[in-house]
C-alpha cells in the first residue's frame, strides 16, 4: 500500500510509522472524528462552556475541556472501538486509547493555559507513545489564553517531533 500521509515538510512518514492497512483506515477514523471535534467546539463553544460550569464550581475546571472531547468520542464512535483513559491532568494532558481490536490510537487532550512550551507538550506525549510501543498520536490542545483570538487557536497540522509523528488539532 502507498503512504498517503506526507509530513509538514511534504515528505512521506515512514510505514513503519503507520505499519500496516487497518491502521490507515484507523488513522482516517479518527483524524476525521477530531476535526469534527474542532467543528463542533468552534460552533458550540459557549454552550459547552455554560453547560460545564457546575464543574468549575466544583473546582474541577481542568475537567471540563477533557471531558467534552471524551463526550463527543464516545457519541460518535463506532461500537467496536473502545476507550481507556490514562489522567495525566497535573502534568498538562489526559490521555485517551482508542481500542479497535488489536489497533490502539492515542489521543492527547492539553490545557494550554501557561507558558509550557509546544516542545515540552511534545515530549510528555511522545514518552506516553513510546510506553506504548507507538510512533504517532493525535493531541488536540485547548488554548485558554483570552488574549489570542479563536482564530489562533483553531489549527490543524501534522509535526514531526523527534522520530515520532503527532497530528495536532488546535481548539
Amino acid at each position: 500500500m502507498d503512504n498517503p500521509f506526507d509530513d509538514e515538510k511534504g515528505e512521506p512518514i515512514p510505514p513503519e510509522v503507520w505499519r500496516y492497512g487497518e491502521t490507515i483506515g484507523q488513522f482516517l477514523y479518527v483524524k476525521h472524528l477530531l476535526m469534527g471535534f474542532q467543528k463542533y467546539w468552534r460552533e458550540n463553544r459557549e454552550l459547552i462552556l455554560d453547560r460545564t460550569q457546575d464543574l468549575v464550581t466544583k473546582g474541577l475546571v481542568m475537567s471540563r475541556y477533557p471531558l467534552t472531547v471524551l463526550n463527543f468520542l464516545e457519541n460518535t464512535l463506532n461500537k467496536r472501538t473502545k476507550i481507556s483513559r490514562k489522567y495525566g491532568m497535573g502534568r498538562g494532558g489526559f490521555d485517551l486509547i482508542l481500542t479497535d481490536g488489536d489497533i490502539e490510537t492515542l489521543v492527547r487532550v492539553v490545557i494550554k493555559e501557561n507558558e509550557i512550551s509546544r516542545e515540552d507538550s511534545f515530549r510528555r506525549f511522545t514518552r506516553f507513545l513510546e510506553s506504548r510501543w507507538q510512533k504517532f498520536g493525535f493531541m488536540v490542545i485547548f488554548e485558554l489564553d483570552p488574549q489570542k483570538p479563536l482564530e489562533e487557536k483553531i489549527f490543524a497540522e501534522l509535526v514531526k517531533f523527534e522520530s515520532f509523528y503527532l497530528d495536532l488539532v488546535g481548539c
